[in-house]
């Protein structure tokens, strides 16, 4: 087995219940504001107080200062507060969190996020070292403009209602006028602020930035890692912009390695990270590229947001966000905690830092499949009992002897060295990951940003090819077997079929289809209201033609009727955007996983063939 002694020890600090309470309390200092001044104004003089004590107490260890939002670009607040910590390489991280608020105090929306930042740059300017790469951290104003959420599905749902009765009505020009309204609806004209940092950027300081973290809302909830986020104009109202793969794969290694539950698809809503995700990526920039052309240089950028029912809504019982009840006793522990995990992992890792060499073993696993890529054999172990349903894969170099027992085919396996590890719900991708990472001269054999190690011009960072992925699996083969025998381990074995694969075929497809309703999620939920209405019109078509009687009615109190009938498919189709079609999208990794799984050698729970369970 591989010594563990090269594992690093989680969580990384054994300090997050002070940093917590530490946080609790600068919340609930920072939501009070005098007398004479509204919530914005509160905000403005209290970054400004910030910019005054980092100069006075920090001379000459951060360059901190003020950038104006142009008056055209103004939202709520009017200056961005930006804090550069020099390193040891000019390579740079970026942490962003807006400190505007909307009709609230904004406790949680966003003063949570502004104090993690401040307790993060505090932290690196009372060390004695600079870090080793350059941090950059950002009070972005001007990012509200106030309607996210439960809210702004509303709005959609009503635009879309509005549209398929003016088209059904034969009033195309209103149809149009509903349809240009809805992304004002759903994807509010925001991130104003940051969108400024970052158009301020010169192309060299754009491709030294490795990475982006957005923090967001981070007081209450489950933890969210989008896979996908909305823009904040109306193009990316219909075209989402996609993770970076490997950026996001670290976030979700971090709360793997922490036991913290979270989901990938946030339905309404955007913050921060996507102005820099807005980088290179117009609408003329995404048709080059999927036509063929040259990708052009990216910034990866993520988020960290914390959501529960009816957190973003105020006509939800129990909403809070953008209402007078975002206070500082509405911010809980937990999530403020799961976040410095998060953040401490991807510093840790960003900088050079070890990741455990072996975060399960392999009684830990579930699933396996063998595979050879040359002259070498590989042992690709799945752990599938997440507590947040997700999974970890192992891979291990082994030296394996095949045998064939009858119908069997079975594989004597002595694991070595943990080669890598990862988050892919494929067994097939994590491999292919791992080999096209050692092939690649520019990567290591377990991919890590270090702040030695540049990014490639072009290389869209954190991303690596799926072409490059899919062209290093063909090189690898996946060994067909019935059971694998791991030395002083578990036995693996694999029951064959036509339902199974059926099943797995099923699964895939339904995973697939979701994964690319994320993707194309606007369009989406423009599809389902059309459909809610046509099936609307068909029934009530064939209640008239089946009862005259009680079309005559319906008619006669048309005053109640309509607006009765407008409501349910209103109420219908919000439900479809709220809870449905988001769940439907966030649970693709269910079916994909459970594709996988299928297809794979699943563990016997007890050893030997006439105990297989």
């Amino acid at each position: 087995m591989p010594d563990q002694s090269a594992s690093i020890r989680l969580p990384l600090r054994d300090d997050a219940d002070a940093r917590v309470a530490e946080l609790l309390r600068n919340i609930a200092e920072a939501c009070r504001r005098q007398s004479s001044e509204d919530y914005n104004q509160s905000n403005k003089r209290l970054a400004e107080e910030f910019l005054a004590q980092i100069e006075r107490d920090f001379p000459g260890r951060c360059i901190a200062r003020r950038q104006p939002i142009p008056t055209f670009h103004i939202r709520t607040t009017d200056s961005n507060y930006i804090f550069t910590v020099p390193g040891r390489s000019e390579n740079e991280l970026v942490l962003v969190a807006h400190f505007d608020t909307w009709r609230g105090p904004g406790a949680d929306d966003n003063t949570t996020g502004e104090e993690v930042l401040k307790q993060y740059l505090l932290e690196d300017l009372r060390r004695a070292e600079p870090p080793p790469l350059t941090h950059t951290y950002i009070l972005a104003g001007s990012e509200e403009c106030g309607l996210i959420g439960f809210v702004s599905q509303c709005l959609l749902a009503a635009g879309l209602v509005a549209a398929n009765l003016s088209y059904q009505s034969g009033s195309v020009i209103e149809a149009l006028i509903a349809l240009i309204a809805i992304p004002l609806a759903k994807y509010r004209f925001g991130v104003a602020g940051s969108r400024v940092y970052v158009q301020s950027l010169s192309p060299d300081e754009l491709a030294r930035t490795q990475a982006v973290i957005a923090v967001d809302s981070v007081g209450e909830g489950r933890m969210y890692v989008p896979s996908t986020s909305l823009g904040a104009d109306f193009v990316r109202a219909f075209i989402p912009f996609p993770g970076y793969d490997r950026l996001n794969d670290l976030l979700e290694e971090a709360a793997h390695l922490h036991g913290i539950k979270y989901n990938r698809f946030l339905s309404g809503g955007t913050t921060d990270h996507v102005s820099w995700l807005e980088v290179n990526n117009s609408l003329l920039d995404w048709v080059r590229e999927h036509l063929g052309g040259k990708k052009k240089l990216k910034v990866p950028a993520a988020a960290l947001i914390t959501m529960c029912p009816g957190k973003a809504s105020p006509f939800v019982f129990g909403g809070k966000i953008h209402t007078p009840a975002d206070t500082a006793d509405r911010v809980y522990p937990e999530p403020l905690r799961q976040t410095l995990h998060v953040l401490d992992y991807f510093f840790h890792i960003f900088e050079g830092g070890a990741k455990p060499s072996e975060p399960r073993t392999p009684e830990d696993c579930h699933y396996a499949r063998l595979y050879a890529a040359g002259s070498e054999t590989y042992l690709v172990l799945k752990d599938a009992v997440e507590p947040n349903r997700r999974n970890l894969n192992m891979i291990y170099r082994v030296e394996a002897g095949i045998t064939e027992d009858g119908p069997n085919r079975v594989a004597r396996v002595r694991i070595g060295a943990c080669v890598r590890w990862g988050v892919e719900t494929s067994m097939d991708e994590e491999i292919a990951n791992f080999l096209a990472g050692k092939e690649n001269p520019s990567r290591d054999s377990e991919p890590r940003p270090t702040a030695s190690r540049g990014r490639p011009q072009g290389s869209g960072g954190l991303n690596p090819s799926r072409d490059r992925e899919r062209a290093v699996l063909t090189a690898c083969r996946r060994i067909p077997l019935t059971e694998i025998h791991v030395e002083n381990g578990p036995t693996f074995w694999r029951r064959f079929g036509l339902i199974r694969s059926l099943r797995a075929a099923a699964h895939s497809v339904v995973g697939h289809v979701a994964e690319w309703m994320g993707r194309y999620s606007f369009l989406i939920y423009f599809l389902a209201a059309y459909l809610v209405a046509e099936a609307f019109n068909m029934a009530m078509d064939a209640a008239f033609w089946a009862s005259p009687e009680f079309a005559v009615q319906f008619f006669r109190f048309y005053w109640a009727t309509i607006p009765f009938t407008v409501a349910l498919e209103f109420g219908l189709i919000t439900y479809l955007f709220v809870v449905a079609i988001p769940t439907v999208i966030d649970n693709s990794y269910r079916h994909l996983n459970r594709a996988d799984n299928l297809l794979s050698l699943k563990r016997a729970r007890k050893q030997g063939a006439g105990n297989r369970e």
